[in-house]
């Protein structure tokens, strides 16, 4: 009789098996409270957005379509204007932020490169404040009328245009807040997936 050792590895793939089993479940459950918690944050977002139009809130939107890999869009081309300010306002809110949030800030920042010109600015603030009805009185208290309301109108917005590019504009964040509100319950319900397929 030979000396040998036999070596049954049956239960090993059945472990490595289990193993992989166990993986795939846990990514797809981690996907799902991903999934919702991008929902929330979406919403919160939204709460937070300032509302003038509506664009902005309505612009604001969980991109769930990656495993794993979640992103809140804000495809108002304007939302990093009004998330971090602009001039001065922006240079004092960003250097209070995480270093992530920092970098990403300052991909908007208009260095050499123009997100938009004066007259840009100019034609959405006259959108604006025709919107908002903002134009001056006839000498009888009536609202103007016709050229002498639309000269009103593009009057207001260009010194407003003026102001901002001088002075800047201050924050309204919503997605920084919405994202920050959210990541303790994020943390929370990743540990809560973890824990339930482990024990």
């Amino acid at each position: 009789m030979a000396n040998s050792i036999t070596i049954d590895i049956a239960e090993i793939i059945k472990g490595v098996e289990k193993l992989k089993l166990m993986e795939k479940v846990l990514a797809e459950r981690v996907d799902e409270v991903l999934n919702e918690n991008a929902k929330d944050i979406a919403t919160t977002a939204k709460d937070l957005a300032p509302v003038n139009l509506g664009g902005l809130r309505a612009s604001i939107n969980p991109d769930n379509s990656k495993l794993l890999e979640k992103h809140i869009t804000v495809n108002a081309f304007y939302a990093p204007f009004i998330e971090f300010g602009t001039g001065r306002y922006a240079a004092q809110y960003v250097s209070t932020l995480p270093a992530d949030w920092k970098t990403y800030a300052a991909q908007f920042r208009a260095k050499g490169k123009n997100p938009g010109t004066g007259h840009d600015l100019l034609m959405n603030l006259i959108d604006w404040v025709r919107a908002k009805g903002i134009h001056g009185l006839t000498k009888s208290g009536r609202s103007k009328t016709g050229k002498k309301a639309e000269e009103d109108i593009y009057n207001i917005a260009y010194v407003i245009a003026i102001r901002i590019l001088r002075h800047g504009i201050k924050r309204h964040s919503f997605l920084f807040p919405a994202y920050e509100k959210q990541r303790p319950i994020i943390l929370d319900n990743v540990e809560a997936v973890i824990k339930s397929l482990t024990t």
